[in-house]
């Protein structure tokens, strides 16, 4: 899901060049991503940007592209993330408010994601993998 791509007049042709912009910034190499769809959701709105679903060829494309989010230009004021479900957002949100609690208590952890689930793991520089916490 991309938030904040600004529409325009013809939507389909621009809103795909813009997501290949945008993945020839947060993709490493000569590595090719593969679009197969190109979505806009909701009612059309004259004031803002209607969120945009991106649809690629596989899970590991995507993966891709929200991990190295950070390097999209900061002047774009767009927002990068997975379409997740009611249930998948709920979680994070347990998740997110946990992570809040532990770091408050000056514990060194963060979100992973670990055979594609969101998990807490201690970061921890002296091991080769973080522990895991569910």
């Amino acid at each position: 899901m991309i938030y904040n791509l600004p529409q325009n007049n013809n939507p389909h042709k621009r809103d795909t060049a813009e997501i290949k912009d945008i993945i020839k910034e947060v993709t490493i190499g000569n590595r090719v991503i593969e679009i197969i769809g190109v979505t806009r959701l909701g009612k059309n709105n004259r004031n803002g940007a209607r969120p945009l679903k991106v649809t690629f060829n596989n899970f590991d494309a995507a993966m891709i592209v929200i991990r190295n989010k950070k390097k999209i230009n900061k002047c774009r004021k767009i927002c990068i993330d997975l379409d997740m479900t009611l249930l998948q957002r709920d979680n994070m949100k347990k998740l997110k408010d946990e992570l809040k609690i532990r770091k408050d208590n000056e514990e060194n952890v963060s979100i992973k994601y670990v055979n594609n689930t969101p998990r807490i793991v201690i970061s921890n520089l002296n091991l080769t993998s973080p522990k895991v916490y569910s």
